[in-house]
């Protein structure tokens, strides 16, 4: 069956997908993901991507040979069901001076059952690790005895606490800082297309695709993002995200996270002179329309937040630091008046 998903279209891999699972897309990230996904619904559904593959118009030379893969795959399991009967119906002879009793003829299976026998190697494995788990834990249930279940039974389940409002100290608030940037940088690229993956997100971010993930989806609720699902199957959860319009008005307000920041501007402003207060009361203006420096970087956080006309007070409440700064004057990102 992977020798054939390979030999199909983007087109033909886009349009078999759509034509079987419930998320629509009109592009996949990059070959190897269709591939990948398209490939799981096969395994899983064979019958059905093969009307899926049929509606989309495939090249009829893979259609045939995506049903003779199936066929073969049938027949091979009903002549080893064959045999097996064929070993149970087999009545061994009396021997001299013993008396065996003859086994019991088995049925054979009827046609209609064996087509409903299951054949994917990879949910019999995950039905014979159920029923190991199963087991396994009835055997702990036992050994605890009736006093331990008792007391499991009377636990209260967890309140799942509502987010009311986006925290300014959480991670997702932070998330949301991060998407902002990169969304700002793509459009000054001149990219029309506004719009990330889960991927990307824990890349900018520096964090875990679960961590991202879970984020993404607290943003969802309170609706600074719009997330599109492509998840397929058994794998890992994907999203395609977009900012929506409260998520690109959103301030992150530097009170509270950047508190020691501020403390340390305002001593600034009032310290006596010195080689630490010789930035207070100037202005920055940017240089370059882009930022520079290393996506993800301090540095890059820092020239995020410069606003021309903006003072080197406001620079560090916003989270800016005062080496950074230094560095931009003198590469020639950023000049002070």
């Amino acid at each position: 069956m992977q020798k054939i998903i390979l030999e199909l279209s983007t087109s033909e891999l886009i349009a078999s997908y759509n034509n079987l699972s419930k998320t629509q897309v009109t592009k996949f990230k990059d070959r190897k993901t269709a591939e990948a996904r398209v490939s799981s619904l096969a395994i899983a559904e064979p019958k059905l991507f093969l009307n899926a593959m049929i509606k989309a118009k495939v090249r009829q030379e893979l259609i045939d040979a995506f049903e003779k893969k199936i066929d073969s795959t049938i027949n091979a399991r009903k002549e080893a069901i064959r045999k097996d009967d064929l070993v149970k119906d087999q009545v061994p002879t009396p021997k001299e001076g013993k008396n065996i009793k003859p086994t019991k003829k088995v049925d054979t299976v009827p046609e209609e059952v064996v087509e409903e026998v299951e054949t994917d190697p990879f949910k019999i494995a995950a039905k014979k690790l159920l029923k190991q788990q199963a087991e396994m834990k009835k055997q702990e249930e036992e050994a605890a005895g009736p006093e331990a279940a008792a007391i499991k039974s009377s636990k209260k389940p967890k309140k799942v606490k509502e987010v009311a409002e986006l925290d300014n100290n959480s991670k997702a608030a932070g998330i949301l800082w991060h998407l902002q940037n990169y969304m700002k940088q793509k459009e000054l690229k001149g990219e029309k297309e506004l719009t990330t993956t889960s991927t990307e997100v824990a890349r900018i971010a520096i964090t875990s695709i679960k961590e991202s993930i879970k984020q993404l989806d607290i943003l969802k609720k309170l609706g600074y993002v719009s997330i599109e699902d492509d998840t397929t199957g058994e794998g890992d959860t994907f999203y395609y995200v977009t900012l929506t319009e409260k998520g690109k008005q959103f301030i992150l307000k530097p009170s509270d996270p950047n508190a020691p920041k501020k403390e340390k501007a305002a001593k600034l402003a009032g310290a006596a002179p010195g080689p630490r207060s010789t930035l207070a009361g100037k202005k920055i203006y940017r240089l370059t329309k882009t930022n520079p420096r290393r996506e993800g970087s301090c540095g890059y956080k820092s020239f995020a937040v410069i606003r021309d006309g903006m003072t080197f007070e406001e620079y560090i409440e916003q989270g800016g630091r005062s080496s950074d700064l230094r560095w931009d004057v003198d590469h020639g990102f950023t000049e002070l008046k």
